[in-house]
């Protein structure tokens, strides 16, 4: 069994096998362009808009950067009210929102998109973890879905 620090193949390249050989691409079943694993197309990945907001420069920046080099549509802010101005004017089918920001929370925003967009899948991510925060996020989510 290989273990995760020394598999080199956990970082290779979306359609390489890590071992120096080509592994084959995957091909989406429709309409027969390259798919990542999931069967998505960079031009399906290109219709995909993603709404990052953190207030970390750094995260946001890189988070942003990974998303857009994999063929996301990515707008990246920095302050909870440039996200709730975007999210009352635009569309996006991805969130990935910090918990903690202020003088706006995360929550707010969640609470926000899921009034306003509720198809909006929503990512609450934090470096300061908490059960309270959890719970909080999942009751809101749950109460959200069962209406």
């Amino acid at each position: 069994m290989k273990s995760a620090s020394t598999d080199s193949s956990l970082y290779a390249p979306l359609g390489s096998s890590g071992d120096g050989g080509d592994a084959e691409m995957p091909i989406h079943p429709e309409d027969g362009s390259p798919a990542d694993s999931a069967g998505i197309t960079r031009e399906m990945r290109a219709s995909i808009r993603v709404l990052i907001v953190d207030d970390d420069r750094t995260l946001r920046e890189g988070s942003a950067s990974v998303l857009r080099v994999q063929g996301y549509n990515v707008t990246a802010v920095g302050r909870g009210d440039e996200a709730l101005d975007l999210i009352r004017r635009a569309h996006f089918d991805i969130v990935l929102c910090d918990l903690y920001m202020t003088p706006i929370s995360g929550m707010e925003i969640l609470k926000t998109v899921t009034e306003l967009r509720p198809g909006t899948i929503t990512i609450m991510v934090t470096g300061n973890p908490s059960v309270a925060s959890s719970v909080e996020a999942a009751r809101f989510a749950a109460a959200e879905n069962r209406d």
